[in-house]
């Protein structure tokens, strides 16, 4: 039988529309039980921009165009303040009667509480619908502090204050759920016992427009790798490989050089930034680009570009951080892992000449999407833990 199923999450400078890495884990998620027949709702917490919303958002997942209600909530703050101040102000929200009497209405048999920040909105919606409480931890700060190179006390002790603050929160709600092994296997230590991990998978929105200059780029630098965040090491690269282009993904083009630091001149002229991209422009850059890079060490939490490009069935380069997110993926076989960045050019290199690797590796990482992290996959690993959940009731 169907369950109905509210996620609570936050936007900021992205939102569900408009979506960075955390939306899609949530979009993801929301598709994959919609598929498999529940109701799904998205309680979107907005603070002081935006307009309140209640309407119906297709997600794309498995051939179909699923509906997903997605209700955004505008909210002030009390301080403009950042750090802990801002925990202590999104705990402090209070649900207006309007917004209960539609939760009410919707009557969710679980809340699923995305991250820190509507923890305590999400006990609030508990509280007055009677539904189970699940939270999902999106990053532990402990797993990235040895990259961090934090300073001072205060910065120091940040993802120890952060850190026990999630467990606390995990332990207080009916189940924990994370994206990653080594995020669960760092709760436990915490005495966290009612924690799993679910791997994100990929349900991008149905209906956003095609951009025109996506295409033409693509159309005139048929050789081309992506990447995003720019970084210092992208400019190495482009340097090593000038017939080789290097598309970023998430910054636009004016922004390129603020990122990097760097003067227009001293950025290559095979680097260059398309902004923010969605389907089905991103589907075009997947499908097409030699490979896709992720840089990322120390990294905590999900990686749903890791998830793009297995999606997609892309190349990918990428760190022993990022890769061991999903347990099984192989060096050589689903994609090439090295953490010595003096070793990426040559890589790539080969990459660029040999068209037989990209189409194997490729090949292998959607065959391990399909049989491990499509939507109708992760929707089952939910259910059983709703299934648990009801038992120990």
């Amino acid at each position: 039988m169907g369950r109905s199923v509210l996620f609570i999450g936050y936007g900021m400078e992205g939102h569900f529309l408009r979506p960075y890495g955390y939306q899609r884990v949530v979009q993801g998620s929301a598709a994959s039980l919609a598929l498999r027949g529940h109701e799904v709702a998205y309680l979107e917490l907005m603070w002081g921009k935006g307009r309140p919303l209640d309407e119906h958002v297709g997600l794309l997942a498995e051939g179909r165009e699923l509906g997903i209600r997605l209700i955004r909530a505008i909210l002030r703050r009390h301080t403009a303040k950042g750090g802990l101040s801002f925990y202590v102000d999104s705990a402090r929200v209070r649900l207006g009667e309007q917004l209960k009497k539609v939760l009410v209405e919707f009557g969710p048999d679980y809340v699923v509480c995305e991250e820190r920040i509507p923890w305590f909105t999400a006990r609030d919606v508990v509280r007055l619908t009677g539904a189970r409480l699940v939270f999902r931890a999106h990053i532990i700060e402990l797993l990235e502090a040895p990259c961090r190179g934090l300073r001072g006390l205060g910065k120091a002790t940040w993802p120890y204050t952060m850190t026990f603050y999630t467990a606390s929160l995990a332990r207080a709600s009916d189940w924990a759920l994370t994206l990653a092994f080594q995020d669960e296997r760092e709760l436990r230590k915490l005495l966290v016992r009612r924690v799993s991990t679910v791997e994100p998978t990929y349900a991008p929105i149905a209906n956003h427009a095609s951009r025109d200059e996506v295409r033409h780029l693509v159309e005139e630098h048929p050789a081309f790798f992506i990447t995003y965040e720019p970084r210092r090491l992208h400019v190495r690269l482009a340097r090593a490989l000038p017939g080789v282009d290097f598309l970023i993904i998430g910054v636009s083009q004016e922004a390129l050089t603020r990122a990097l630091g760097l003067p227009r001149e001293k950025v290559p002229d095979n680097m260059m930034a398309l902004g923010r991209v969605y389907e089905p422009d991103l589907a075009m850059l997947f499908e097409r680009a030699m490979a896709l890079l992720i840089p990322q060490k120390c990294f905590s939490g999900f990686c749903i570009r890791l998830i793009e490009g297995l999606a997609y069935g892309t190349p990918m380069l990428t760190t022993r951080d990022v890769a061991g997110k999903v347990r099984g993926l192989v060096d050589g076989v689903h994609l090439l892992v090295e953490d010595d960045y003096r070793r990426w050019p040559d890589l790539l290199a080969r990459l660029a000449e040999d068209e037989e690797l990209r189409i194997e590796l490729g090949e292998n990482a959607r065959e391990f999407y399909q049989r491990r992290l499509r939507p109708q996959v992760h929707g089952r690993r939910i259910e059983a833990i709703f299934d648990i959940i009801g038992r120990g009731s």
